[in-house]
């Protein structure tokens, strides 16, 4: 065992929207709470990270109250194939529970032109995902090439289905949370490179360009 981390977190916090312009979410109060821990093992040929998290997460609002249990796990197996340069490859698990908004939200969202709908009876996300990856790095100079394959169950979505909702006088796009599965698979490059120093200055430039694809 190199180096691990172990902690708590903990949130409390009220969101709602309810005035004259923007009356889309009842307050709603979210506590949460959770216990996480990370290890790193290095072994001859490898590095070996592993983290777990638990958490509780309550949201109440004065109509309904929801409670989350969510996991997560994560896992990395890393190699130096020479200085500087190291190959990964990881296996992540994800829950995520549903925020006020995919809950709870019942009206028009001027921001956005959107009448929102929530749905109480959402369930917790439920994520796979898959990544294999490259990472170059020598003091400030740093590159880093990873494509993904991420499969999710019951990933919440708003979408528009098509009908408006006339809001003072506007036609508003009616948009309902809905659960359904959903694969996620990208490529993601990005890095940076010191361009000069001056003194104790180090000018930086950085650059990241990504390619997703979703399916339904």
């Amino acid at each position: 065992n190199e180096e691990g981390l172990i902690g708590f977190h903990y949130q409390n916090k009220n969101q709602g929207a309810e005035g004259s312009e923007e009356g889309h979410l009842t307050s709603t109060k979210t506590n949460s709470f959770a216990f996480f821990v990370l290890e790193t093992f290095k072994f001859d040929l490898f590095d070996f990270d592993i983290g777990g998290r638990v958490e509780s997460v309550n949201l109440k609002n004065t109509t309904y109250e929801r409670g989350f249990f969510p996991v997560a796990f994560s896992s990395t197996v890393k190699r130096e194939l020479f200085p500087n340069n190291t190959a990964f490859i990881g296996f992540d698990y994800t829950q995520r529970a549903p925020n006020p908004v995919e809950l709870f939200a019942d009206g028009p969202h001027h921001a956005l032109e959107n009448f929102e709908n929530g749905d109480a009876n959402l369930n917790k996300e439920n994520s796979y995902n898959v990544s294999i990856g490259y990472n170059y790095i020598e003091n400030l100079n740093k590159l880093k090439i990873e494509t993904y394959s991420n499969y999710i169950d019951d990933f919440i979505a708003a979408d528009r289905d098509g009908n408006t909702v006339e809001v003072e006088g506007e036609d508003f796009n009616n948009v309902v949370h809905e659960q359904y599965n959903a694969h996620f698979a990208g490529v993601e490059v990005s890095g940076q490179y010191a361009l000069a120093k001056f003194y104790d200055f180090d000018f930086l430039t950085s650059f990241m360009v990504d390619f997703l694809k979703g399916y339904r």
